[in-house]
């Protein structure tokens, strides 16, 4: 098992580079801030007029930008992260939203998803009413 100090393995890698190949920034130019007072697994970031939340896991920064433009099939710099909650984050690009929550343990997970024009959980179509 590894050392832990204030949350974060030892030896975790520096977040600049990894946010500055998601915010296509240069590292000196990206500021970052930690949504949980308690956790360093979680940190937002920021540079070049675009943010970014970054979770450490798997020994290294994955990023939900990237993860985003995967599931919404678009392009990660036609995304749009905003801040909904300390764990709680929208995205949006492409005619796209999505809302995604990070948990402990599990990590970021996808709360929902919808298209223009589309309610982000689709309604039920009433049943039919019983023949007689």
């Amino acid at each position: 098992m590894g050392l832990v100090l204030g949350g974060m393995w030892c030896g975790a890698p520096p977040l600049q580079p990894r946010a500055a190949q998601t915010l296509g920034c240069s590292a000196d130019q990206i500021q970052s801030e930690q949504p949980f007072s308690e956790n360093d697994y979680v940190k937002i970031v920021s540079g070049c007029g675009k943010k970014d939340v970054l979770d450490y896991s798997d020994r290294k920064w994955n990023s939900l930008r990237d993860r985003a433009a995967y599931e919404l099939s678009c392009d990660a710099g036609a995304l749009e992260v905003t801040i909904l909650s300390p764990d709680t984050y929208g995205v949006a690009g492409c005619d796209h939203k999505a809302v995604y929550k990070w948990m402990m343990i599990v990590g970021m997970v996808m709360e929902s998803r919808s298209a223009k024009g589309q309610d982000p959980t689709p309604a039920r179509k009433p049943a039919a009413p019983a023949k007689q």
